[in-house]
């Protein structure tokens, strides 16, 4: 049963409107939360989007492509998602961040005997096939697609647009 009283309330005003700006969709590892947090504020600022919506899961751009990877089928599920974000809150823009590390790609069956290079090179490949399947369906959508790391010295965290 949902309490009467509520435990925490945010004052920040809310706006019902579902007219957004973009979808953030980004692996959930932890590691990268307070990262991806401050690379989403640079792009607010970049790029003008002053509303996302948010879409967390592992290995971010990995899941439109599950199937193929050994993990359970979600790649379904994850464009149906993406399109459903685009559609209903009127999105002009996507941002897929991968991320080296990504114990999602790392642990998948296909990829088990991939060392770094060749695991950075299958995200590139998923990203960079996943803007242009976005396109097809939504050519006036603006894909932008980044692969964060962290920073020599482990000093912060590097996002490098993918081209």
């Amino acid at each position: 049963m949902i309490s009467d009283q509520p435990e925490y309330t945010s004052n920040k005003q809310f706006d019902p409107d579902h007219h957004l700006d973009g979808l953030f969709l980004v692996c959930s590892d932890g590691r990268f939360e307070e990262h991806a947090n401050d690379f989403r504020e640079h792009l607010r600022q970049t790029l003008g989007l002053r509303k996302l919506d948010r879409y967390f899961m592992p290995g971010s751009q990995l899941q439109f492509a599950s199937a193929e990877t050994g993990h359970p089928a979600a790649d379904k599920a994850t464009d149906y998602w993406t399109k459903f974000f685009i559609d209903n809150h009127h999105l002009g823009h996507v941002v897929i961040v991968g991320h080296e590390l990504c114990a999602a790609y790392k642990s998948a069956p296909a990829y088990r005997d991939f060392g770094p290079d060749r695991l950075r090179q299958q995200q590139e490949a998923h990203l960079l096939h996943w803007r242009k399947a976005i396109l097809q369906d939504y050519p006036n959508v603006r894909v932008h697609l980044y692969y964060m790391k962290p920073a020599d010295g482990n000093s912060g965290v590097d996002f490098f647009p993918v081209r």
